[in-house]
């Protein structure tokens, strides 16, 4: 029964309260006014239907919106004048409810203007249902002397705990920092993943991740000051987040070390969103960078998903780090009959002819050495990215060898000669055997 009786003293402090009686009494004169209003509203609403554009049409919407609060206040000025005749020991506090009206004839008059001009969007919606009642409800309270007692009821302790105790005010306010938390971290994760980071340079779908990430931080950090302006001690908390980081620490090593890579990619920007890359040996288009892998897609088209790990910690060749330029050698070899200087000058006309070869760097031939089968040149030239290098030097090859053929010049294929001596082995087949000493054949007398 102890645990009941604060309860009761609240209930019964609430009943004595003026602001009850004078709410209760506008409530009352509302659902009487409800019905008269309806009725009158719908040959209005007719008449307001056929002024569809200019004043008239905006005449018409506040004289709809205007019927129920005028209904109510001529209701409200007519039962005090009966009050006063009847009952002169009851009175009607007018300068209180009255002025309730007039917000309520606002609230309704603004709320038809959003409705009727501004066109359906998530933005309208949260200024009907939120916005405007939140407005109505923070004047009304002050008039009606409600504010003060209010707060000082609803700063009496609900449930104790110790040294603390939770009060409706502590959660309302609780409540309302949540809330306030949620909608301020979604307009600045959605400002800068869409519009801050990208102006900044990065991806889309980084800035967005980015975005996410901060977003989530700022919820965490205003729940805990909610948890905070509740009156729970935190110091439990803190020990059960702190054992929880170790257990994730540990299990989740290999995604916090990708986290962690991306965190590093994202400000290092040593690998970036469209750059040719060779990872584990293999030339790749980066297509997507995220906070724990990134993906690539190689020249054969397929997708592949890295560990950002894997980007950060092996060695990556970036062929378009600080430019895109990359020079693509190309080998040719010809015979020895040919004229060194007119082979020159055959690779670099074949190379001055092909549009994806930059002017400058001006493209050049190297004297590379003396093969075994002919004399090796080397065709460098210079490329404004790493992708078509492949397809450029099958072209080119296409056209070295035309040129050559053209000119005259033989590309040689490498040859064996393969000399034989003479051999003490006779090939007439093997030699008769000599006849013994003193054998039949032996001569004798």
């Amino acid at each position: 029964m102890d645990f009941v009786q604060p309860y009761l003293k609240h209930l019964t402090d609430l009943s004595q309260a003026s602001w009850v009686r004078d709410l209760a009494f506008l409530l009352l004169v509302l659902a009487l006014s409800w019905l008269p209003a309806r009725a009158l509203r719908a040959p209005l609403g007719v008449r307001r239907r056929r002024e569809t554009t200019g004043p008239a049409d905006l005449l018409w919407l506040l004289v709809d919106a205007a019927v129920l609060p005028l209904l109510a206040g001529l209701l409200v000025v007519l039962i005090d004048a009966l009050i006063t005749a009847l009952r002169p020991l009851w009175e009607v506090r007018l300068t209180e409810v009255l002025p309730v009206l007039v917000f309520l004839l606002v609230w309704r008059a603004l709320n038809a203007c959003i409705l009727r001009y501004m066109a359906r969007s998530p933005r309208r919606r949260r200024l009907r249902r939120v916005l405007l009642p939140l407005l109505f409800v923070l004047a009304v309270l002050p008039q009606l002397g409600l504010l003060g007692p209010m707060v000082e009821w609803m700063g009496r302790p609900v449930v104790p705990m110790g040294s603390n105790s939770i009060t409706l005010l502590g959660i309302l306010t609780s409540v309302m920092l949540v809330v306030a938390v949620f909608l301020f971290a979604k307009g600045l994760g959605n400002l800068l993943g869409r519009r801050v980071l990208p102006g900044m340079g990065l991806d889309a779908p980084l800035s967005e991740a980015l975005g996410t990430v901060i977003r989530y931080a700022v919820v965490a950090g205003g729940l805990l000051v909610a948890l905070d302006t509740l009156g729970l001690d935190l110091s439990t908390l803190q020990i059960g987040l702190g054992a929880l980081g170790v257990g994730i620490g540990f299990g989740l090593q290999n995604i916090v070390q990708n986290f962690m890579s991306g965190l590093i990619l994202l400000f290092e920007r040593t690998v970036k969103r469209g750059d040719i890359v060779q990872v584990n040996g293999v030339d790749a288009r980066v297509l997507r960078i995220g906070l724990r892998s990134s993906v690539v897609r190689t020249r054969r088209g397929h997708e592949v998903v890295v560990p950002n790990s894997d980007l950060v910690v092996n060695p990556v060749i970036n062929y378009s780090l600080s430019d895109a330029y990359v020079r693509l050698d190309v080998p040719v070899g010809v015979s020895y009959k040919a004229d060194p200087r007119e082979v020159e000058r055959i690779l670099l006309a074949a190379a001055g002819e092909h549009p994806l070869v930059l002017e400058q760097p001006q493209p050049t031939v190297l004297f590379m050495g003396y093969g075994e089968s002919s004399i090796d040149f080397q065709l460098r030239c210079w490329l404004d990215g790493e992708w078509p290098a492949p397809t450029v030097r099958s072209d080119l090859l296409f056209a070295v060898w035309y040129k050559l053929k053209d000119a005259g010049i033989e590309i040689p294929f490498p040859q064996r000669d393969l000399h034989l001596r003479s051999s003490d082995i006779s090939l007439a087949g093997p030699e008769a055997p000599r006849p013994e000493a003193g054998g039949p054949d032996a001569g004798g007398e």
